[in-house]
C-alpha cells in the first residue's frame, strides 16, 4: 500500500504523519483488503479551521473518499478517517 500525505499552508511533521499511517494502515486492514493508493491531503483554510481529504484506491476502479473539518488538525483527519472507515 502506497500512503501520499501533503500539507497545504500546513506542515505535516512527523508525529502527524505517523498518526495518519498507523490509523490508514489500520483502517484498510480491517475494512478494505486489497487498498492500493491512499492520499491524503491536510489544508489550513482559515486562521483556525483545517480540513483533511483522504482518497483510497482498491482495485481498479474503486475509489472512496472522504473530507471533514475542524478547528484541530488531529480531529480533522479523525473525522475524514472514520467516514472512510464507514
Amino acid at each position: 500500500m502506497n500512503i501520499t500525505i501533503q500539507g497545504h499552508h500546513l506542515d505535516v511533521g512527523d508525529a502527524l504523519q505517523t498518526h495518519i499511517s498507523d490509523k490508514i494502515t489500520a483502517i484498510s486492514e480491517k475494512y478494505f483488503n486489497r487498498a492500493v493508493n491512499v492520499s491524503v491531503t491536510m489544508e489550513k483554510e482559515t486562521k483556525s479551521l483545517y480540513k483533511s481529504h483522504i482518497s483510497l484506491t482498491m482495485g481498479k476502479d474503486i475509489q472512496v473518499q472522504g473530507t471533514a473539518k475542524s478547528h484541530e488538525v488531529y480531529a480533522a483527519f479523525d473525522d475524514a478517517a472514520e467516514k472512510i472507515a464507514k
